[in-house]
């Protein structure tokens, strides 16, 4: 079950990108939706600072165009409340007031349990607002990400992308990830962990959001999307720094390796390694490859992942940074 909300913790499930800039391509409206059960409406930017009022789920705040301030992990904007009173809020847990609207029907069917109306209400609204919003959902049909569509089109809007939402059955709207560009990835089979590439955590790098949780976890750089869930584990084509036992020409560069991550527990253990020995520069082209041998212990359950056997014993890439 996902956690629940509580009030001036730091218990929550929401983690914000930062791809920002001003306010939503559909309208200019300043008007923001609270999202979570109850908000404490305080009256500085910061954890400990007193509560003026406790908003409920659904009340209404309009932003005052400050600057938005951090403290800690957390961002604050200013805004005020129905009263008219000015405070300041957690930044995350407010979405803008027209797309709670449209959604409060998806919210509610999620509450109440029922994943398949909950599922078929979010891609009729998404489909309805136009434009590119994306919609992903969960192997068993109980978890579905949707970038909100007819949000943030141009640039000098708040977002060049619209709000990404989390509804999960028996919850409703779960949490809000913010405004990174992504939807899509590879679901686990348990529906537990959406793997992708970008997200907040590894900015164009590789991370994993976390369903039950609602929490991120950076994975590290990945290259070409490569990666797959295989025998109960997340096989993923990493890359990292070259070490200094490279060929100078290769320092700050990126080498590969094959590794599968049981993203639980976290543990991770390498697949194929890059052989040292084998670097070379490529024939007719302007860079390095290595080849990529197994180590002596892979597991004979992942010795059938389709990554395994595609670059096993195979010269790949040595990547310049960045690139």
């Amino acid at each position: 079950m996902l956690k629940r909300w509580i009030v001036g913790t730091a218990v929550i499930c929401a983690v914000t990108a930062t791809l920002a800039a001003a306010a939503p391509a559909e309208s200019l409206s300043d008007e923001y939706a609270v999202w979570v059960d109850q908000l404490n409406f305080r009256a500085a930017p910061a954890a400990d600072a007193k509560v003026l009022v406790v908003l409920e789920r659904g009340a209404r705040v309009r932003d005052l165009g400050s600057e938005i301030r951090t403290a800690g992990e957390q961002e604050w904007r200013e805004v005020t409340a129905a009263r008219g009173e000015a405070g300041w809020v957690a930044d995350r847990y407010i979405i803008p007031a027209a797309v709670y609207d449209d959604f409060a029907q998806a919210d509610a069917l999620g509450r109440g349990g029922d994943a398949a109306a909950m599922v078929e209400e979010i891609a009729t609204v998404n489909k309805r607002r136009g434009r590119d919003g994306r919609v992903t959902t969960s192997p068993d049909g109980r978890q579905v990400i949707v970038e909100v569509a007819g949000m943030g089109e141009a640039w000098g809007y708040r977002y060049m992308f619209g709000p990404v939402l989390h509804f999960a059955a028996g919850q409703g709207l779960a949490n809000y990830l913010g405004t990174s560009p992504w939807v899509g990835g590879t679901w686990s089979p348990d529906s537990r962990w959406l793997v992708y590439g970008g997200g907040p955590v590894y900015s164009g790098g590789f991370s994993a959001y976390d369903a039950e949780a609602c929490g991120f976890r950076g994975l590290g750089a990945v290259k070409n999307g490569s990666y797959e869930f295989f025998g109960g584990y997340l096989v993923w084509y990493r890359l990292e720094a070259a070490s200094q036992a490279w060929p100078a020409a290769l320092a700050g560069f990126m080498i590969p390796s094959l590794v599968a991550t049981d993203l639980p527990s976290g543990k991770t253990i390498t697949l194929l390694q890059p052989d040292a020995a084998s670097a070379r520069r490529a024939e007719n082209r302007n860079y390095y490859e290595v080849k990529l041998v197994p180590v002596t212990d892979v597991p004979a359950t992942l010795e059938g992942a389709p990554l395994f056997r595609e670059y096993k014993n195979k010269f790949v890439p040595v990547y310049e940074p960045d690139a």
